[in-house]
């Protein structure tokens, strides 16, 4: 018998809590685990609201499975300094939730950071107050506790820092952690994550930078539909409901996008009444709701656009090539050396993917939607 549920199967606001409710990632998953158990250190990349987060987050409870391996996750988005960047690092190992029973070895190598440290690196404070840890000092030190951790345990650590890309706000940041990992190979295993290819580019790829050559490259393709439309269907079983024809067609509008086909099904699901399936006219309907609820967003995204960006964004959501002549005349693209480098523009700034053969799509299908609206082709422009 299914059960029947009252409240939404469908997440879409927060990474998922839960490896088993990760869908259509399991090759991922198996490559991120075999190099890390080799030793190897990853750089993944992976357009914003696509899964990365999720994905990191069950290879870290896989990871911890043997009961004393030590997986941590840090979140350096919009890092700004040294010292928040210690800060987020020490809260990492201190979290119960992550590390079971190593919370105590870790807050017992956490508590030992100030105490280990000289007076060289304790900056003295005005009025007689305690003095300050250096933030960089601190940094150094904290970065050498899974190497600790590793040696005490007998497993292998993974470190995983989430939008890396992010710590080149910080002059001087990315070469201090490069002291300490390239170092740390055979204790631990590092992966780098990121949502933003340019400045992940500048830091791995760039030989100026002292992270350059340190990862292999690894990106995230969007999920197969089908994928997708068999956990909704089971989704909406589960509750009561049946999702029909409509719950194929929102896993298509998806169009491999996890978040924002989680979120047209979230509104399919809500659409459709306890045992009743969710149509065709149901998903265009729900598709309709969460444009209409996005629109602010959606505008912002089209705002912040230069013109050329804008007319090469409504070709490639109609499925124009950019800088052919029917996108020309559809859109008003006048260069095509101009629309090549909107093109690349779109996508080093993660709005836009390419596949191996040069093809550019919309990372988010909700905004080519909203684009195909808003600036239908005119007669004789279709592809």
């Amino acid at each position: 018998m299914p059960r029947t549920e009252t409240s939404n199967p469908f997440r879409f606001s927060a990474p998922l809590e839960r490896a088993d409710d990760l869908v259509g990632r399991d090759a991922e998953l198996a490559a991120l685990e075999r190099l890390a158990r080799a030793g190897t250190y990853t750089l993944l990349e992976a357009p914003r609201r696509y899964g990365k987060t999720s994905l990191l987050k069950a290879a870290a409870l896989r990871w911890r499975e043997p009961g004393n391996a030590l997986a941590v996750w840090v979140d350096y988005s919009a890092v700004l300094t040294i010292d928040e960047a210690a800060r987020r690092l020490e809260d990492a190992y201190v979290d119960p939730r992550a590390h079971g029973g190593l919370s105590d070895l870790l807050r017992e190598l956490v508590a030992s950071v100030r105490l280990r440290l000289g007076p060289l690196e304790l900056a003295p404070q005005r009025g007689g107050t305690p003095p300050e840890l250096d933030p960089a000092a601190s940094m150094h030190r904290l970065l050498e506790i899974p190497v600790e951790v590793a040696h005490r345990t007998g497993h292998r650590a993974l470190v995983t820092f989430d939008e890396f890309q992010d710590v080149l706000s910080v002059p001087g940041l990315d070469g201090l952690m490069r002291s300490h990992i390239q170092h740390h190979a055979e204790h631990v295993t590092y992966v780098f994550a990121g949502s933003e290819p340019t400045m992940l580019t500048a830091l791995f790829a760039d030989r100026a930078r002292p992270l350059y050559g340190q990862a292999k490259p690894m990106a995230l393709p969007p999920i197969a539909p089908d994928l997708l439309a068999d956990s909704i269907a089971r989704r909406f079983e589960q509750t009561g409901r049946s999702a029909g024809a409509g719950g194929q067609a929102v896993a298509s509008m998806g169009a491999g996008h996890p978040q924002r086909t989680m979120l047209l099904a979230w509104q399919l699901w809500e659409l459709t009444a306890p045992g009743e399936v969710a149509t065709l006219e149901l998903a265009h309907e729900a598709l309709a709701q969460v444009i209409a609820d996005r629109r602010p967003e959606l505008d912002a995204t089209w705002r912040a656009l230069s013109t050329v960006e804008q007319r090469v964004a409504v070709a490639v959501a109609h499925g124009l090539a950019p800088s052919g002549s029917r996108a020309q005349r559809a859109t008003g693209i006048r260069n095509r050396s101009a629309a090549g480098q909107a093109a690349n523009s779109l996508v080093a700034a993660g709005q836009m993917r390419r596949d191996s053969d040069g093809h550019v799509a919309l990372v988010d299908p909700l905004f080519a939607s909203y684009l195909r609206n808003r600036h239908p082709l005119p007669v004789g422009s279709w592809p």
